[in-house]
């Protein structure tokens, strides 16, 4: 952390947004220099009006260093966006009121009646996005899960009967 905060600009990565590496640097003030796919890239916009870092891909990443390295201006934008963004997202108040969020959902979904073990139905989810019921995440993209769960079954049936759509299959049941 200290070698860290030592820095003008961080490189996180160019895979999936942002890491832990990128909040740190956040934290202190830094501005992050990463990327994503199109679509978490699309997303994140989505979520927040604008990327919390400046973006950049494998081809263009030295200029883009060039560029924040260069300019005053746009380095302190960036760390401001960088700044307000983990103390929106990432600070101890969200994360405690996201926690809560994820325990009153799960308790929601799990107090109801399920049917018996023997009566589980595996899901698989072959598409690249995250499967949501209700607003919750079920199915994670390439993964498997089971559930006794009469209306998750309910649910991801109609989605398996659209399969190119969605790219979800039932496997075992």
């Amino acid at each position: 952390m200290e070698e860290k905060a030592k820095a003008d600009i961080l490189f996180d990565q160019t895979m999936f947004g942002y890491g832990c590496n990128a909040v740190e640097a956040w934290g202190m003030q830094i501005p992050v220099i990463a990327g994503g796919d199109d679509w978490t890239l699309a997303e994140m916009e989505r979520r927040w009006g604008l990327l919390p870092f400046y973006r950049t891909t494998d081809a263009d990443i030295k200029y883009r260093i060039r560029v924040l390295a260069t300019e005053d201006d746009l380095r302190a934008e960036f760390a401001e966006r960088g700044f307000a963004h983990v103390k929106r997202w990432h600070d101890e108040r969200p994360a405690l009121e996201k926690l809560a969020e994820l325990y009153a959902l799960t308790m929601q979904t799990y107090n109801h009646r399920h049917t018996s073990a023997a009566e589980a139905v595996t899901f698989r989810n072959a598409s690249r996005r995250t499967i949501r019921l209700d607003g919750m995440p079920v199915l994670a993209p390439d993964s498997e899960m089971a559930t006794d769960d009469p209306a998750v079954i309910h649910r991801l049936r109609y989605f398996a009967k659209q399969r190119p759509r969605y790219g979800i299959e039932e496997v075992a049941g």
